[in-house]
């Protein structure tokens, strides 16, 4: 077997090398195991830190997980692996997704006020109607994402990469988008563009 070929007919890129790297590094957290962590998050939410935990899946393997109006809000999620998730409507607010795997996630008309997305990967994502105001996307990587009907305002893009982005009737206001890339995106009908 050559050098380029890991299994035969299957080509290795380096796109499924650190693919392959981050699954070694996932935690697996079970449907029940999850359930508990939801359930002390609400408590803790709901008394103030007082009681239960804030819940903490850093790094949790959570691809293809379905959940309608779920509630993460505040949820330490930094490098957690959501590829292929459906979580439209999602409540995120104040969580930390830093360097998460969105790539390929439904979170139409998802909740992301405030949130913490530097330098995660939501290539391709369907987040059509998502809340991003005051959200940090610093090095965030938003290249064939559906972000019609967003808001970004006073969003922090500094050095996204929103390279053929769908971004119609978005809203930008007091966004810094300083050295983003915009290269192809669709731009039309969007509000209070920074330029």
């Amino acid at each position: 077997m050559n050098e380029n070929q890991d299994k035969p007919g299957r080509k290795v890129t380096e796109e499924s090398k650190s693919i392959e790297a981050e699954q070694i590094e996932l935690r697996e957290i079970s449907k029940e195991e999850l359930k508990k962590i939801l359930e002390r998050h609400e408590r803790w939410l709901k008394s103030n830190g007082k009681e239960g935990e804030r819940a903490d899946l850093q790094k949790a393997d959570l691809r293809g997980e379905e959940g309608k109006r779920t509630n993460l809000k505040g949820f330490k999620l930094r490098k957690a692996n959501f590829r292929g998730a459906n979580i439209y409507h999602g409540i995120f607010e104040d969580a930390d997704l830093a360097a998460a795997n969105l790539r390929k996630t439904n979170l139409e008309g998802a909740r992301l006020q405030n949130t913490y997305l530097n330098s995660a990967n939501l290539r391709e994502a369907v987040l059509t109607g998502a809340n991003f105001e005051k959200a940090d996307l610093q090095g965030a990587q938003l290249d064939g994402a559906r972000l019609d009907h967003v808001s970004l305002e006073e969003a922090h893009l500094v050095e996204a990469s929103l390279q053929n982005a769908r971004l119609a009737n978005a809203k930008f206001k007091n966004a810094n988008l300083s050295r983003a890339n915009l290269s192809e995106a669709d731009l039309s009908h969007i509000d209070g563009f920074p330029f």
